[in-house]
This record gives structure tokens, C-alpha cells and sequence, in this order.
């Protein structure tokens, strides 16, 4: 069989078979051959060697690119395989699945903790916000019905005024804090009133002169606080509303209190950053005779089943 082809092509052909019983001569034949014999097979011509060669060394050429071209793609192809291979090893090593465990839990652990100091802040911050800012006593709104004692005695039938307060009444820290508004039918002046059953004082701030006045708790006249409490919340129903009379109580200044600071956390409350003065019941005062030239102020509450106008006389 014969091989037609390029000469690049044609040293790749195989050998043509030999016929039966025909014998290949040996390797060294034909440079010398056999022992003391002439080789019977020709050198091949130089045309044919040099093709030879040239194939030779583009097969050569042609490998190394073939071995570039593919090199590239199989490296990358061999990464991930190593990348997967080291990760496999890593999960089938104890010691570093352990560590990778703890690494875990300690940091569940801290968030459990982090999340835990911010709900305490939150709840502790809540109850403060609600312990100071929010109102932390009912306050209780009652109205009354009064007469002038000077009808008293007549034959016609009493006139009776309406009068309308506010009360803050907190037993816990023995406090009854009054609040008086614009009277409808009344000259009086509005006014706030705090009744200190701890220091005995009952302080009387004038909201019309802006002036403060202090004087001894009268026990006689303003119930306590519990009394109080349950007076104003059947007034606040609206079911129960007393038609009663006036007492009136008559006040001298006698002199200013410089120092508020002394007189109770509630009271230093109402009366800071005012004119504050010291007052006495007239009657309790010796030989004190009422002048035409005093200046004085009237306000109408109740701490009681009846109304009180409490008139405030300076010189």
C-alpha cells in the first residue's frame, strides 16, 4: 500500500505490510548490517530526509502550542476542585469544626447579652420618663352651691352662687394642691392653693397679683387628705351636689419671706421667684383694729362640705 500525502503527513503513514514469508531487515542493516555483510537496504535520499526533519520539528511546534492552548483552561478548571478539596478537608477536621463551634456560640451568646442590656434600658428608661413626666395622681374636679350668710336670716329664699375647683390630692405625700378658677359670679380672685399636712402650712398664691402668701394650716376648716379625696370624688359624679353657706376668715401680711427654700418642696414650688409673705388671722392679732386704707383681696374656696372666702388685707 502506498501513502499519498504531503511530505508532513506522509512520514506519519504507516509502514506498508509485507508480503508472506518476506523477512524486515534489521535496524543496523543498513549502516553496516550484519557480521562481515554489505546492507542491502539504501540510505535515504537527502529530499526525503529533510522533509523528515521538517516534520519533525512542526510536530514538535504543533505539541508545545496544543500544550499553551489547553494549559490555561484546565488550571482554572483544577482551582475550584482544589479550593472544594481544602474546604472538604477543613469540615472533616475536628479541631477546626470545634473552633468554628465555639467562634459561633460566642458570639449568639454576646448578641443574647447586647439584646438583653437594651430591652433593661428600655423598660427602666420607661418607667422613669412615665414616674416623672407623666401625671401620677387623678386630679378631681367638684362644684359646689353657697349662699351669703347675710341672706341667712331673711324671709326670702337664698340665692345660691355656683363655685368650681380642682384638686390634686396625694395621700402618699400628705399634699392637697387646690386650683381655683375665674370665679363666674364672684369678685374673688383665681388662685392656687397648697394645704402641706406634713409642715402645717397652707400657701396661697393670688394668680391675679402674682403674689404668695403662707400661713398656718387651719385643721378646722381643711379636712385631711383622705376626707378630702372622698368629698371630691362624690362631687365629681355629679350626683351629690350640697347647697351650703360662706365662712369668711380675714388675713393680715405681717412680713416677707426672703427664703422659700424652708418651707417644703411644694410650697418652694409654688411661691419661687415671687413675693412671698407671712400672713395672721386678724382676730389672733392684739388690738388690731381694721384700717379703711388697707388693700384687700379675696378668694373663695372649699377644702369642706362649705365655702370659705379667705380675704387677704395689706397696709
Amino acid at each position: 500500500m502506498q501513502c499519498d500525502a504531503p511530505p508532513l503527513q506522509a512520514a506519519l503513514c504507516p509502514a506498508a505490510p509485507l508480503p508472506r514469508g518476506a523477512v524486515r531487515p534489521a535496524r543496523g542493516a543498513g549502516r553496516g548490517g550484519g557480521e562481515g555483510g554489505v546492507s542491502s537496504a539504501r540510505p535515504a535520499p537527502p529530499a526525503a530526509r529533510q522533509a523528515l526533519q521538517r516534520a519533525r520539528r512542526a510536530l514538535r511546534s504543533t505539541g508545545a502550542m496544543v500544550k499553551i492552548a489547553f494549559n490555561s483552561p484546565f488550571a482554572q478548571k483544577d482551582e475550584p476542585k482544589k479550593e472544594a478539596a481544602e474546604a472538604l478537608v477543613a469540615d472533616k477536621d475536628p479541631e477546626i469544626a470545634t473552633h468554628g463551634g465555639e467562634n459561633s456560640s460566642g458570639r449568639c451568646l454576646l448578641t443574647l447579652l447586647g439584646l438583653a442590656f437594651i430591652l433593661a434600658g428600655v423598660v427602666v428608661g420607661g418607667a422613669c420618663i412615665y414616674k416623672y413626666f407623666m401625671p401620677r395622681h387623678k386630679v378631681y374636679r367638684g362644684e359646689m352651691c353657697y349662699f351669703e350668710n347675710e341672706n341667712r336670716d331673711r324671709a326670702v329664699e337664698p340665692y345660691f352662687l355656683p363655685i368650681a375647683e380642682e384638686a390634686d390630692i396625694r395621700e402618699d405625700d400628705n399634699i392637697a394642691i387646690i386650683d381655683v378658677p375665674v370665679p363666674k359670679f364672684s369678685d374673688s380672685d383665681p388662685a392656687a392653693i397648697v394645704h402641706d399636712f406634713d409642715r402645717l402650712l397652707t400657701a396661697y398664691l393670688d394668680l391675679q397679683l402674682g403674689n404668695c402668701y403662707v400661713i398656718p394650716l387651719n385643721t378646722s376648716i381643711v379636712m385631711p387628705p383622705r376626707n378630702l379625696m372622698d368629698l371630691f370624688a362624690k362631687l365629681a359624679t355629679g350626683s351629690y351636689l350640697p347647697q351650703t353657706y360662706l365662712v369668711r376668715e380675714e388675713m393680715v401680711v405681717t412680713e416677707e419671706i426672703n427664703n422659700v427654700s424652708d418651707l417644703g418642696i411644694f410650697i418652694y414650688q409654688l411661691c419661687v421667684g415671687k413675693e412671698t409673705f407671712r400672713l395672721q388671722r386678724r382676730d389672733q392679732i392684739m388690738g388690731l383694729q381694721k384700717r379703711s386704707a388697707e388693700n384687700c383681696r379675696s378668694i373663695r374656696h372649699f377644702e369642706n362640705s362649705f365655702v370659705v372666702e379667705t380675704k387677704i388685707c395689706q397696709q
